[in-house]
């Protein structure tokens, strides 16, 4: 049933106080990093934020993940940011880029894949590997230096283990115009 569909949060897995300080920040971002225990019956799920407009199969996405176990998570950078990263261009690069290059080494920087907007969780294996814990770990011991505070643990602790989505199946905030 419906009602069957929506479930009491726990507590947050890390505090509001150590959010970045702009205003589309949310404590429920980090809901992202406890998606592997809040769904205990799934195997597998696509978690997508609000404002992704879908323009073909979600199918695909879960697709992309590999049945095989090899990988834990698909995702797809926003069009946006991946050029940077794929040339090096991070003190060049936009603002958040330039941001990025004086929080994080270069070894973290060319561990960002993907964006926490769009990805395909095997929830089995993330579950498996105790991906949340390190992922909740990761958060509060790095919220100093957070920019995408969600985003960074599943990349930085999940790096080897994430799958590139083509960038067809992302456009971000950059692509139209915006800052």
């Amino acid at each position: 049933s419906l009602e069957d569909s929506f479930r009491t949060p726990p507590p947050h897995p890390v505090s509001a106080d150590v959010l970045p300080r702009k205003g589309h920040y949310s404590p429920d971002l980090y809901y992202k990093l406890m998606v592997p225990e809040l769904y205990p019956e799934l195997d597998r799920a696509v978690l997508a934020d609000a404002d992704v407009v879908w323009e073909d199969d979600v199918a695909k996405v879960e697709q992309a993940l590999p049945a095989d176990g090899s990988s834990r998570i698909a995702g797809a950078w926003g069009p946006g940011y991946a050029a940077y990263h794929r040339e090096g261009l991070y003190p060049t690069g936009r603002p958040l880029i330039r941001r990025y290059a004086r929080r994080f080494s270069a070894d973290e920087l060319g561990r960002l894949r993907i964006s926490a907007g769009l990805m395909a969780f095997d929830l089995k294996g993330l579950r498996q590997d105790g991906e949340t814990g390190k992922w909740i770990d990761f958060a509060r011991k790095n919220a100093h230096r957070a920019i995408l505070p969600e985003q960074e643990p599943i990349n930085l602790v999940t790096s080897d283990r994430i799958v590139t989505l083509p960038q067809s199946f992302m456009a971000d905030a950059g692509s139209f115009g915006h800052p």
